[in-house]
C-alpha cells in the first residue's frame, strides 16, 4: 500500500508542473473571458500587415514592367540561337493596311537565355498562310529557373492578292484566323 501511494504522489508532483506549462491556471479552470487575456500574453490574439516596398507595384494605369501592353512580353528572331524547337502558337491576328499583312503571334516558353526565339516560318499555299514559331537557347550551359512567360512577335506576311485568306498555326479548328485583303 506504501509503495501505491508513494507511487501516486509521484505523479502528482510530476503532473502539476506539467499542466502549469500547457496553460494559465485561469484558462485551466474554465475562465476564458476576453478580461483575463490581457495584451502581451502569450494569448492574445497576434496580428501584422505586410506591406510592398515603395514601387514595387506598377500604378493601377500602368502595364507590369517589361510588357508593352501589360500582355505578352513583345520579342524579335535571334537566328543565333541553338538547338531549335518548334513551340505550339496559342493565337494570332492579323492587321491588313492595304494589300500589306502582319500577323501578331502569341506562345508560352521559358525565359532568356535559355529559351529565346530562333525564327518564324512562313508558308503560303493557296490562300492560306501557315506560320510556325521556333525557340533556341543562347546559352545551352545556362541554369535557368522553371517558369512560363507569353511572348509575342509580329511577322511581316507580305504583300497579298485581294481576296479571303486564312491564317493557320495549328490543326486544330480553332488554330486560324479569316481576314480579307
Amino acid at each position: 500500500m506504501k509503495l501505491a501511494v508513494t507511487r501516486a504522489l509521484a505523479c502528482l508532483l510530476l503532473a502539476v508542473p506539467a499542466l502549469g506549462a500547457c496553460g494559465r491556471a485561469d484558462t485551466l479552470a474554465g475562465n476564458t473571458s476576453e478580461s483575463s487575456i490581457g495584451p502581451g500574453s502569450p494569448d492574445s490574439p497576434v496580428s501584422t500587415s505586410v506591406s510592398e516596398p515603395p514601387g514595387s507595384q506598377p500604378a493601377a494605369d500602368e502595364p507590369p514592367s517589361g510588357t508593352p501592353d501589360g500582355g505578352a512580353t513583345a520579342v524579335q528572331p535571334d537566328p543565333t540561337a541553338q538547338s531549335p524547337t518548334q513551340v505550339p502558337i496559342q493565337g494570332a491576328t492579323v492587321t491588313v493596311d492595304g494589300r500589306r499583312v502582319t500577323a501578331r503571334l502569341v506562345w508560352w516558353a521559358g525565359v532568356a537565355p535559355c529559351h529565346v526565339l530562333q525564327r518564324v516560318d512562313v508558308s503560303v499555299d493557296g490562300r492560306t498562310v501557315h506560320v510556325s514559331v521556333w525557340i533556341g537557347t543562347k546559352d545551352p550551359s545556362a541554369a535557368c529557373i522553371e517558369i512560363a512567360q507569353q511572348y509575342e512577335t509580329d511577322v511581316d506576311l507580305g504583300v497579298l492578292e485581294p481576296g479571303s485568306w486564312t491564317l493557320r498555326w495549328g490543326e486544330l479548328p480553332e488554330d486560324r484566323v479569316d481576314f480579307t485583303v
